[in-house]
């Protein structure tokens, strides 16, 4: 049997990436945030390596991490 998707609404997604140091996710936290007021409805996902996740979450601007990894 094949799911009926149309039962429960899908959330649009937005990937964002390149949050490599954490200068860059420092300084993209408020692009981060004008994204969550121009887009309320997305969800924000943050590709960042996982050694930044600690940091990001404390933005709260974005409502899932997905880790990546480090350049190098």
């Amino acid at each position: 049997m094949i799911p009926d998707r149309t039962a429960h609404a899908i959330r649009p997604r937005l990937l964002v990436l390149r949050a490599l140091g954490l200068g860059d996710l420092l300084a993209g936290v408020p692009a981060l945030r004008a994204l969550r007021r121009a887009q309320p409805e997305h969800e924000l996902v943050l590709a960042t390596p996982a050694e930044l996740a600690p940091v990001a979450e404390a933005t709260g601007a974005v409502d899932r991490l997905l880790p990546a990894a480090a350049p190098g």
